[in-house]
């Protein structure tokens, strides 16, 4: 899932409505519409992989390497 990642990330439904498959492109095309996906971690706040940000936003949540908690 991820660009330059070995192996694809694990996610689990938490309250998606979409597969995995589903909501993939949708990431994607997201993510593709940012200069970089450091800028899009950065305007997220987000202190993970970019894809992961934004299909924990659709309703995922992986459980090969869960999110890091964000600082208050």
């Amino acid at each position: 899932m991820c660009a330059g990642c070995g192996e694809p990330m694990q996610f689990e439904n938490k309250s998606s409505n979409q597969t995995v498959p589903q909501d993939e492109p949708a990431c994607n095309q997201e993510l593709s519409q940012h200069v970089s996906g450091l800028a899009y971690a950065q305007e997220t706040m987000a202190r993970v992989d970019p894809m992961q940000t934004c299909m924990e936003r659709k309703g995922w949540s992986r459980v090969d390497h869960p999110s890091l908690p964000s600082n208050p």
